[in-house]
């Protein structure tokens, strides 16, 4: 039981560290472009920054998983990011993206 509460922790502490990565790219993306593709650009950017690091965090610390080869972990990579993308994605982006008249939070 002991371990489950560790791994329920470190879940908790990742997953915060990528999304403060995330929303801070994302910010950061907003403040350098000011256009049609700020929301989408942002989203992109911000995921592309946060999911290695808690791909990384949680394969060391969770997982304790040791790939193979460089190549082995870019495919271990590409797996765990497409079950985020098919999972979460749809779920929290895609209706923002179709909104035509999407509210972009400003940062002060």
């Amino acid at each position: 039981m002991k371990d489950v509460g560790r791994i329920a922790v470190l879940y908790a502490v990742f997953a915060t560290l990528a999304t403060m990565v995330n929303i801070g790219c994302q910010a950061l993306a907003i403040g350098l472009y000011q256009g049609q593709y700020t929301v989408p650009l942002s989203i992109f950017l911000g995921t592309a920054a946060g999911l290695p690091v808690k791909y990384v965090l949680e394969k060391r610390h969770i997982f304790r998983f040791e790939s193979d080869n460089p190549t082995h972990d870019c495919k271990m990579f590409v797996l765990y990011s497409l079950m985020g993308v098919f999972k979460l994605f749809p779920l929290n982006y895609l209706p923002y993206l179709f909104e035509k008249n999407a509210v972009v939070v400003e940062f002060i």
